[in-house]
């Protein structure tokens, strides 16, 4: 497996200052974060549209999310003259390079903790949700 194989070479790699995994899960895994970044994804570019996707989240804590999240570069803030103002947030090309991310922790986690993720209990692949989503109509 090329990607295994790839891992495996990281350890014997002397121009790394930390670990590339790491890195990743320290800049994303703070709570409320990737749920951020997923609403951005689908879509919710205000303030408000992102606390009213979010339940349990307080402006704070979103505020501050929203701001690590440009700090890393993963989201751009689009301020908008007039009144009242408008400021509206996006994913950047480096925020969108989580999509592939996002997937394969999704595929992950309905394989490996479907009794969290699903009712039923039941492990799915993407496919089989897609499937399941075709059959009801919800996609076109």
């Amino acid at each position: 497996m090329q990607e295994m194989d790839f891992l495996r070479s990281l350890k014997d790699y002397t121009n790394l200052s930390e670990c590339p995994i790491a890195t990743g899960f320290r800049a994303l895994g703070k709570r409320w974060t990737i749920e951020v970044v997923r609403q951005l994804l689908l879509g919710d570019t205000k303030f408000n549209q992102l606390l009213k996707s979010l339940p349990g989240v307080n402006p704070r804590i979103l505020a501050l999310r929203l701001k690590e999240l440009q700090d890393y570069g993963l989201v751009i803030r689009s301020v908008y003259t007039g009144t009242p103002v408008k400021i509206d947030y996006s994913l950047s090309r480096e925020g969108m390079d989580l999509v592939p991310v996002m997937f394969a922790m999704a595929e992950f986690s309905m394989k490996n903790f479907a009794e969290m993720v699903f009712e039923d209990a039941k492990p799915r692949s993407p496919d089989d949700v897609s499937k399941e989503l075709l059959e009801t109509d919800i996609l076109p």
